[in-house]
């Protein structure tokens, strides 16, 4: 099995492709693909005209799809079988798209030989479940579930944690083990994630309506990252559910955060200027970890539930470290995986403000949000579930 940073690389390097292609040509917008089964499946994402080009990537069996406002060529596998497409579209006024075919050929050659590499790592994904979690996201069954954030002192709430789940019918929940792996090798992911965002900023809408101070945390996967407009992308979704950027948590997991941390620095520094704030999850269990800290735009870190298993031993060490780093660099903290009164009063001892975990509630949906709310409590009681 590969590594699934590699996997993601190379997942990210067909983005970089097709953002070069699209800048180097003039086109405005660009999209890679790859065939399951019958159908092209996005393995980058466009803008507004990522329905049309998607339509053309199904049309290139015959070859070549050239029209006045797209561009689409067919990509192969080593053995001259189609695997899939790559398409720009909104070319420059008054340039013919049939000229740039031959150009479009030359970035499609890179990234077929990017496909083969792929297809030798990462094993492929069945296709069925493929067109099933598609469908699932498509049709609003990847939900956003949300386990609280609170002040470890009284429990009252910070905000939430948006977590996928999958609702497969009315009884039975899929939970991300189950699907996101297979979202990562087929490159759905970054769908998955925005399906995700989407809903959560959503009910956190609704919420603020009454608890204006709440807010939401989001994660995000590398494939986002190595999107060039992901800032764009994830600030259209949040204004337009009428949340503001200041109350929202974008998460950066250890394995997800980008090797190009100059270019990615950038991004992040830009969304940070949108009024989101960066957060470093899973924190302490990454070599790479401190030096991130140093090189990249960051305003908080989740300390991992694995220090918090081990707390009222050598954890205690390891989280008194961590959080003497972050008051020292100004950043925010969060101790995950708090399952017991003697974590929660161990970790309030070492200065930890703010924690989640099954001490105070695991992952519920929406409607038990609701119903806490509308109870005018202020938080989640310790043991109370």
């Amino acid at each position: 099995m590969p590594q699934p940073d590699r996997a993601r690389s190379l997942h990210g390097g067909a983005g970089r492709v097709v953002a070069l292609a699209t800048r180097s040509m003039g086109y405005r917008d660009g999209l890679a693909c790859v065939l399951v089964g019958e159908e092209m499946l996005p393995i980058s994402r466009g803008a507004e005209l990522q329905a049309e080009l998607l339509e053309a990537a199904g049309s290139v069996r015959d070859g070549a799809v050239v029209r006045r406002d797209l561009l689409a060529v067919p990509l192969h596998d080593d053995t001259g079988a189609l695997a899939g497409a790559l398409c720009v579209g909104g070319p420059p006024a008054d340039r013919a798209t049939d000229d740039d075919v031959d150009t479009l050929r030359a970035f499609a050659a890179v990234l077929q030989d990017q496909m083969d590499l792929m297809r030798v790592l990462v094993p492929p994904p069945q296709s069925a479940a493929v067109s099933s979690l598609l469908d699932a996201i498509d049709q609003g069954h990847i939900q956003a579930w949300f386990q609280p954030l609170v002040h470890v002192a009284d429990g009252s709430l910070v905000g939430f944690e948006a977590l996928a789940r999958w609702r497969v019918g009315e009884e039975e929940v899929a939970r991300p083990g189950d699907f996101v792996p297979l979202a990562e090798q087929s490159g759905l992911v970054d769908r998955l994630d925005m399906a995700v965002i989407r809903d959560a900023v959503e009910h956190l809408a609704r919420w603020q309506r009454t608890r204006p101070e709440l807010r939401i945390s989001v994660n995000l996967s590398g494939r986002h990252l190595d999107e060039p407009d992901w800032v764009e992308t994830i600030l259209d979704v949040v204004q337009s559910a009428g949340v503001p950027p200041e109350q929202v948590d974008l998460e950066l997991t250890e394995s997800a955060r980008p090797a190009d941390v100059v270019r990615s620095a950038g991004q992040l520094m830009a969304a940070r200027e949108h009024g989101f704030k960066i957060w470093f999850d899973d924190f302490g269990t990454g070599w790479s970890e401190l030096r991130q800290l140093v090189e990249m735009p960051v305003d908080g870190i989740k300390v991992d539930r694995f220090f918090t298993e081990a707390l009222g031993g050598r954890g205690d060490s390891v989280v008194r470290a961590v959080l003497r780093i972050a008051e020292e660099l100004g950043l925010d903290t969060v101790i995950e995986g708090v399952s017991t009164p003697e974590h929660a009063t161990r970790a309030l001892a070492l200065g930890c403000d703010v924690a989640q975990g099954f001490l105070w509630s695991p992952a519920v949906p929406p409607e038990e949000i609701d119903a806490v709310l509308a109870s005018g409590t202020v938080g989640f009681s310790a043991a109370a579930r």
